[in-house]
């Protein structure tokens, strides 16, 4: 009995046909991911260096005792910034969360942050800290001074 067999040349040509086939297959499966996770990652690079020129300060804070506290905050970076929130806290930690007049601050602009029901405060020596945070992480703001009596409340020199 006579076997027959498939010639070394037809298998190689049939081997390379699939090989080439599986390849482009593949391809075509990756290459939409790679371009959508290449587009994130230049996305993510222009925020980062928007970000890296964004600066911003609280230039007052001021307490009603027992009533309502604001905070002044100005832009002193290089370029827009939108600020996303407010809070100011009490040395319990309890905090009142205040609402900004304008969120967004163009460079050398100032902005208030204000609640008018905050009365967790009975002394100035209460207050631990204000904080404002932006949609930029690097800007997170924090102030941590003293306050002083004034004749309606407490303020920073």
């Amino acid at each position: 009995m006579k076997k027959k067999a498939v010639s070394p040349l037809i298998a190689a040509i049939l081997l390379i046909t699939f090989s080439i086939g599986i390849s482009v297959m593949v391809m075509n499966w990756v290459s939409p991911i790679a371009s959508k996770n290449l587009e994130k990652t230049g996305h993510m690079d222009s925020i980062r260096e928007y970000c890296s020129t964004a600066r911003a300060e609280i230039i007052s804070v001021g307490i009603v005792l027992g009533d309502s506290a604001a905070i002044n905050i100005q832009n002193t970076g290089d370029v827009p910034i939108n600020l996303t929130e407010a809070s100011i806290y009490n040395k319990n930690y309890d905090s009142c969360n205040l609402v900004f007049d304008d969120p967004v601050l163009d460079i050398g602009d100032f902005s208030t942050a204000k609640n008018n029901t905050c009365n967790i405060f009975n002394t100035c020596d209460d207050f631990l800290l204000a904080d404002v945070v932006s949609v930029c992480k690097n800007i997170i703001i924090r102030f941590n001074n003293n306050l002083e009596n004034t004749t309606n409340g407490c303020r920073n020199s």
